[in-house]
Parts: structure tokens; sequence; C-alpha cells
């Protein structure tokens, strides 16, 4: 520790990790340091994930006992909460040596209300008392007040107030690919962890838009863990209807689903009820304000300031850490990083009255550049994913085109013919124009179903619907009818999963009853498919699972044998 030759101390407006680690660094280095925060508690029960870097600053400052206690390690990841971090490096600041050194304004009653730069000087005003203000002149201004940097912007006023260029914050080249972001904290309420190897694929895709998720591309949820695997936190990607649910009700309900699904397409065993909103029953001030942020969704918007430190007119420096520095990006962990190295970086940047601005804006550089590396790599493997899946419905739609154009060689029918005729052209062209084919497609499977009646198609689904129908109209209906429904299911049942995927084009009017057919017919696909007979007697009892003995009833037996002849 060395003594500090400042006349006024540092202030540091905002205790998130950033502000307490440079708070405890300025401690150590004899610096006086006044703290002003305008929470009452730390809420923000959320896990983060840990760098080597930040691990070694914690296992250098915490207590062994304590890093053990709040540190978590599972499947290759470090994680922390945040309010169990910010708890253990404020139990820190009260034992230190020195207490004349630190004082703390805390509580949501202190607001700083104004900052005069020609005395150096920041007013806090205490909302709980009437006309009170309290003035503390500082050396250097630190602002750690997150991405809201309401600390820069009132820096900002005055030096405009002064012709002087102000801090302007701007928007990342590389953003997001989804704006919506939602964090659910979930705990297991019975039993153990149980998961299967299986990870999410584009053919979760129709479970995810039934909760709203209108992407062609799978979403980025993260999920941490305590060390009790009892306790489940993830953050990312949500839909966007529940950005903008306005009910909070209903909107908690929406996350908690949202979270439940992904734990599920996960490969997460577990019955989805068993995993419940992870919030504390007592009835105490802090536990209400965390229970409110265990479900949450927001916008992301990523935006950074050029100019992270600057030289203030009346001497001393001003310089913003981590959030208001630049934005987290949520799904590349870098948040409680970069707020703990921006802490360590800025103190032993001071020197007296001086502050050596290019050591600490190239540090921050070089976090910037690291977050678009990391999004450019992201952004690489988003790609590499939306390529898989676009090949993979462009090989579906070329599939159920094949066969569609066997299936029409059944028709003699100009029409028909022509549409075909197109469609061979189309799927011999290099390359391929997928949409065009698909179009084709489509309205050759139109011209088919107008050739097919619907009516007796329709009948034959409403057949398995009445267990009590007579069973030889039955046989009849399936011997007409069952070489037309499952080549036409088959056929068609591609190209409509590729409509529904696309969302390119709609069927019109006229096709709406053959798509209602289709999709009963898909209900019973199954059971067509593992049909070994063609025997129509044989297809209907498979399906109605009917007793040997009435299989054996002479009076059905012999009816079956005379409409074969039939």
């Amino acid at each position: 520790m060395t003594d500090s030759n400042l006349e006024h101390p540092i202030v540091i407006v905002g205790m998130g990790p950033g502000g307490l680690i440079a708070a405890i660094e300025a401690l150590n280095k004899g610096h006086k340091v006044v703290i002003i925060e305008n929470r009452d508690h730390f809420t923000r029960s959320q896990r983060v994930l840990l760098d080597k870097n930040s691990k070694l600053v914690l296992n250098h400052l915490l207590p062994r006992k304590k890093y053990q206690e709040i540190i978590s390690d599972h499947d290759g990841q470090t994680t922390v909460r945040l309010d169990e971090l910010q708890n253990s490096l404020y139990e820190i600041l009260e034992k230190v040596n020195n207490k004349s050194n630190l004082t703390i304004y805390r509580g949501s009653q202190y607001e700083v209300s104004q900052i005069d730069l020609n005395t150096n000087k920041v007013v806090v005003k205490n909302k709980h008392a009437v006309d009170s203000t309290i003035e503390v002149n500082f050396s250097h201004l630190v602002g750690a007040d997150g991405g809201r940097h309401t600390i820069s912007d009132l820096v900002s006023k005055e030096l405009l107030n002064q012709n002087k260029n102000g801090i302007e914050y701007n928007p990342l080249d590389h953003q997001t690919r989804q704006k919506a972001h939602g964090t659910i904290a979930l705990k297991l309420n019975e039993g153990n962890l149980e998961r299967k190897n299986r990870k999410m694929t584009f053919e979760d895709i129709p479970s995810l838009e039934k909760l709203g998720w209108k992407n062609p591309y799978l979403p980025k949820v993260y999920t941490l863990f305590d060390q009790s695997k009892k306790h489940i936190y993830l953050a990312g990607e949500i839909p966007d209807k529940i950005l903008f649910e306005e009910d909070s009700v209903k909107k908690q309900e929406m996350l908690i689903q949202w979270g439940r699904l992904i734990l599920q397409l996960k490969g997460y065993t577990n019955p989805p009820k068993d995993f419940v909103l992870d919030i504390s029953e007592s009835e105490n001030e802090i536990d209400r304000q965390k229970n409110n942020l265990k479900a949450t969704a927001f916008p992301v918007e990523l935006k950074y300031t050029s100019t992270p430190s600057i030289d203030l007119p009346n001497g001393g420096s001003f310089a913003v850490i981590g959030d208001a520095a630049k934005n987290t990006n949520f799904h590349l962990g870098h948040g409680v990083n970069d707020a703990i190295s921006d802490g360590l970086y800025l103190v032993r940047n001071i020197n007296g009255h001086l502050f050596n601005h290019s050591t600490y804006q190239m540090h921050q550089k070089s976090n910037l550049s690291s977050l678009k590396r990391k999004m450019t790599w992201s952004e690489s493997d988003d790609n590499k994913q939306l390529t898989q899946f676009q090949n993979s419905l462009d090989d579906f739609v070329i599939k159920g085109s094949n066969s569609l154009l066997e299936f029409s060689k059944k028709f003699n029918d100009k029409r028909i013919k022509s549409t075909a005729n197109r469609l061979k052209k189309l799927l011999n062209i290099e390359p391929k124009d997928y949409d065009q084919i698909y179009l084709a497609a489509q309205e050759l499977s139109g011209k088919i179903s107008g050739f097919i009646d619907i009516e007796t198609v329709s009948s034959q689904v409403k057949i398995f619907e009445k267990i009590e129908f007579n069973r030889e109209e039955a046989a009849r209906l399936h011997a007409k009818n069952f070489s037309i429904s499952v080549p036409l299911l088959s056929c068609l049942s591609g190209i409509l999963e590729y409509f529904n995927k696309r969302k390119i084009a709609s069927l019109d009017n006229e096709h709406s009853q053959l798509v209602e057919v289709i999709k009963q017919l898909k209900e019973n696909y199954e059971v067509f498919s593992e049909l070994k007979s063609n025997n129509p007697m044989h297809m209907y009892m498979n399906y109605k699972k009917v007793s040997e003995k009435d299989v054996l009833d002479k009076n059905n037996h012999n009816a079956v044998k005379k409409n074969k002849r039939r």
C-alpha cells in the first residue's frame, strides 16, 4: 500500500462488480474513496461467466472459503451469481484497515443531481431529507453506473455548456441478430436433474413457433447451474411477443414456459412442471426485489463510447468502466469480466492528478476489438447453421417435387402434364431456383388435388372417427381410396411442410379443403405406414385393433369375401 498525494478522494458512482473492484484497488493504493450507489440492495441474482483473468483476481481478493462458496464450476464453465459476487466484494470494503479513507452513500434516497466541473464537485441529493444535499469534491470521477451512463450524460452536459466536446455513445457496427432478450431463473422442485444426449435442431422450430418464435434460426439461450444443479439460470434470445407483452403476470408465465421448453429441447428429461420460478417465499424487502428480477425481458442495442476517459477543465479526469463504456453482449459472457479488468486498469493509470489516457483507452479498444471478433465468429456459426437449414429445406423440396412428378404420371390430364413438364425443366436447370421449384410444385399439387374427389378422401378420414361405422362399408371405401390417399399424403406433406417453414406464399381458398384433409391424414400416417397387407379389411382392423373374436366372426368374414368378388 502507498500513501496517496491526492487532496480529494476518487469518487466512484455505482457499485457493480467494476465499481467495487475499482474501489478496492484504489484503497489498496492508499487513495481516499467515496462511493455513491442509489440501490438499497444487490438484487441481480443472474449467473454470469468468469474468464481465467477474473478468476485469478477474485481468487486473490476473496477468502478461500468465500471463493469456494460462491464460485461454481459446471460442464467446464465457471460462473457466479452477481448479487453474491457484489456482496462478497462489499464485505472486503467493510473490512478495510483505514476506514477514514472510505465513505459510502448507499440507498435509493441518494441521487447525483449535478456535477460542477469548475470546482470538481459532485452534488448528491438526499431525497429523504428536505432541502438536503451533499457536496463531494473529487480528484478523479468514475462512472460505473451501467448502460444508462447517467454520470456520463451529466459530465457531457457540463462540457457542452463550456463549448467543449461531450462524451458520445454510438451504435456498435455489430448488433445481436435478435433484439428481444430475456432471463429466467428456475429451480428443480423435485428429484435430480436428468439429461439425455440431445442438442436443439431445426426440427424443433415448430415447437418453438408455438411459443411465438418466428425466426428461421434456432434461439441462442444459455443455461448456467449452481453447484447443486438444482438452480438453473437461462439467458438469451426470446420471442418478440414476450418482450412486447404488456401484462406483467402473463409475461412472467410466458418466460417460464419458454425456459421449460428450452430445457426440454436441450435434452433435460425432467417433467416441465418440475421446473418452477426460483423465487423466495420470504416477505422481506430484499427478497421481494430479487423475486421481481427472476424473469425479465428487455431489448438489446449495443453502444459504446470512443472517449472512455477525458481530462477535466479544472484538473483530474473522468473515466467510465463496465457497461458505462459499452453495453454487454449477453451471448459472449464478457460483461462482468470487462468490468473487473476496467476497474483495475483505471486505478492503475491514475498518477496523482494525472491520468494515463493512452494506456486506458488502448485497454478499452482492445476489449472492443475482442467483442467484435467474438461477434464475427458467432455470426459465422449462425451463417453455417442457416446454410445447413436452407440446404436441408432445399433437399426436402427437391425430393418432394420428384415424388410429385412421379405421382402425376397417373393422371391423363393436359393441365397436369403441362405443369409437370415445367416443374421438370426447373429441376434440371443449374443453379436451381428453389423458390420457383416450390411454387411450381405447389401449382402441380393443386391441379392434382382438383382432379381427385376431395369428398371421397374426406369420408375415408371420417371412418376412423366412428367406431360403430359399418365395417363392410369401411372395407369398400378403403379398397377404392387407399391407393390415392397415401401417395397424396406422402407427396404433398413434404411440400406443405416446406411451405410452412419458408412462409413465402399462402395456399388459396380452393386448396384449403385439401390442406385440412392432409392434416387429418397425417394424424393416421404412422398407422398407414406400418400396414403390411393391401387387404382393406385387414387395414381397417389393424387401425381399430379389433379383437380376434370379431375377426373370426363368420358374418363379417363372409361380407368381406363378397365385397372382394365385387
